[in-house]
């Protein structure tokens, strides 16, 4: 078994030059998360996988809530000034060597952009009986109403 595991997270020049791709700050890789995780929900939506569909949303929800709770929970900070930050063109790993486009500001919703998600993850966790699951939902619940 010859298996590789990468040592470092930031991509070397060759890499680099090879993908053409590096994140531009935190909200970059939200989106980018966001939209992985989307791609991710429309195509088990179209299997009916309501386990994985579960995990899928919470993730999505965990995303958001990883980005904001920090700073508003730990450093204080208004929830106003964190929820907005730059919106970028979602690369999908296209290879390009420009910087990604910004195209203005996003400015995230508690309501539709984790609540949403996070009670959508916490009811199908619950029909399905997966534990585990219902975990993580409940968390990411108890982390929103915390920031309400």
């Amino acid at each position: 078994c010859d298996t590789k595991f990468p040592l470092r997270l930031y991509p070397s020049k060759s890499e680099e030059k090879k993908t053409g791709f590096i994140f531009v700050d935190k909200a970059h890789i939200l989106q980018e998360s966001v939209f992985s995780f989307t791609k991710s929900y429309e195509y088990l939506r179209v299997l009916g996988d309501d386990v994985q569909i579960s995990k899928v949303v919470s993730n999505i929800a965990e995303v958001y809530l990883d980005f904001i709770f920090p700073s508003a929970a730990v450093l204080h900070e208004r929830l106003e000034t964190i929820a907005t930050c730059k919106m970028y063109d979602t690369c999908e790993f296209s290879g390009n060597d420009a910087d990604p486009p910004c195209s203005g500001e996003m400015i995230l919703a508690l309501d539709r952009h984790v609540e949403n998600p996070a009670v959508v993850g916490l009811d199908i966790a619950a029909d399905t009986g997966n534990v585990r699951q219902l975990l993580r939902s409940q968390l990411n619940l108890v982390e929103l109403r915390f920031l309400q």
